[in-house]
């Protein structure tokens, strides 16, 4: 007897039900969809649309809310989760790719008895123009309604970019991201990798700064699917989180601390660069985040690092270190075009927050480093309270003991505020999330 094929849910449908779970929980679009797609195997095949259809509606998600304010006179954040996302995903369909309407039809039926849309309602947004949308709003607001970000965002940015760099950015972030993967060279060589991805129908170039960096232009598929990945040949990882490795440049016989290490991306990259002869000391708060860095260690081959669970604002080490890393979580304005669905409940009071988080961590490390040791400081975002201003207040404290230093390699802009020596990224410039890095060298 042959197994009974439930029916496929539309498309529509699915998208709401992940960025659902994504609102309920304020977990990553990755996470849920991976736990979402492990419950319903059978959906596996649509996995890449439904990842790309999701991205699209976070990445318009307040125009959406908009249109619908305007259309239907619904105030979307008063829908339930799911019921708001469907919403999103029908009208994103209708306004940006005009689908046809025998799908419309059929999509109605989800919103009978709730919100009572019918077709007819639906077709008036054919041929809808945006900028009558948008009429309504002026100045720094229509930028925000336009490009989906919080005002308080595009206000801070115009702050420190200026208005028309601003825009180039919010372009950039309703862009499909780069996508970058880590070779682990000691696995493979860099051109080994390049040969067999090719080999497979990827689009696929070597960066022309980091030896162990591949740049994805083209690919089918997910590469967490790919023979490659499961070999663990590469590491999905941004241009910007690599460059921070090769900062800390790691050599042999070094002891080396990586005080925020889960996931572990930057981690196994410095155990890689130091070809298995550093000692790596990984601790993070995270003890979930910790196994997957621990699992993943074992798989690849990366055998010098040692895992443990400690908060790095109090951690105490008897011996000192060499090089410390400190790369703790932050208010992520680097990564609203690669992680858009931050945009739906990141504050401007978590600027405050996390600068005094990584303020404790870096006042707490830097007993704990050598004298001509170096602490490289990175974050994910632009803010000068939670990147320059922390550096100028450890300066400030302890300007007797540790100096600001220049860096290498060097391939982003000039800090703010003076301090040149750190470095920051842009996606509309470098191609990579946005990232600020600086270098603090013990001198006492």
């Amino acid at each position: 007897m042959k197994p009974v094929r439930r029916e496929l849910k539309p498309i529509e449908v699915i998208v709401a039900e992940v960025l659902e779970e994504v609102e309920r929980k304020r977990l990553s679009l990755r996470l849920t969809m991976e736990r979402y797609f492990s419950d319903n195997p059978d959906l596996y095949p649509v996995k890449g649309v439904i990842r790309a259809f999701s991205l699209a509606v976070l990445r318009n998600f307040r125009l959406l809310d908009t249109i619908i304010k305007c259309v239907f006179d619904l105030q979307a954040d008063r829908l339930s989760p799911f019921m708001r996302n469907l919403l999103r995903a029908v009208v994103y369909e209708i306004v940006f790719r005009d689908i046809k309407s025998n799908r419309i039809k059929a999509l109605t039926k989800y919103f009978k008895g709730q919100l009572n849309i019918t077709y007819k309602d639906f077709r008036i947004l054919r041929g809808l123009e945006i900028r009558e949308v948008l009429k309504g709003y002026g100045g720094l607001e229509r930028l925000a309604v336009r490009y989906s970000q919080p005002l308080w965002v595009v206000k801070y940015l115009v702050k420190i970019l200026g208005e028309d760099e601003t825009i180039k950015l919010l372009k950039r972030f309703n862009e499909p991201a780069t996508l970058w993967i880590r070779v682990n060279t000691l696995k493979i060589s860099t051109e080994g990798l390049l040969k067999r991805l090719r080999g497979r129908g990827l689009s696929v170039v070597r960066d022309d700064v980091f030896f162990d960096t591949l740049k994805i232009e083209k690919v089918r598929s997910a590469l967490s699917r790919l023979p490659e990945y499961k070999e663990r040949l590469f590491y999905i990882q941004d241009k910007a989180s690599i460059l921070v490795g090769h900062i800390v440049s790691p050599e042999a016989n070094q002891l080396i601390l990586d005080a925020c290490a889960a996931p572990g991306s930057k981690t196994t990259h410095l155990a890689q660069l130091s070809a298995l002869r550093a000692r790596i000391i990984a601790t993070d708060i995270s003890l979930s985040r910790l196994l997957f860095l621990k699992k993943y260690s074992k798989e690849a081959g990366f055998d010098n690092i040692d895992i443990f669970v400690a908060d790095a604002r109090a951690y105490r080490s008897p011996v000192k270190f060499d090089k410390i890393l400190v790369d703790p979580d932050c208010s992520s304005l680097g990564i609203l075009g690669h992680s858009p669905e931050v945009r739906l409940w990141i504050k401007e009071s978590y600027i405050k927050t996390y600068a005094d988080i990584q303020y404790s961590i870096l006042r707490n490390v830097l007993e704990m480093v050598k004298r001509n040791g170096l602490i490289v400081y990175s974050t994910c975002t632009f803010t000068v309270e939670e990147n320059e201003c922390n550096v100028k207040r450890l300066l400030e404290e302890f300007g007797n003991e540790v100096e600001l230093v220049e860096h290498e390699p060097f391939i982003g802009r000039r800090g703010l505020l003076g301090f040149r020596q750190m470095q920051r990224l842009y996606p509309h410039v470098h191609d990579t999330i946005g990232f600020t890095i600086s270098v603090l060298k013990k001198i006492k």
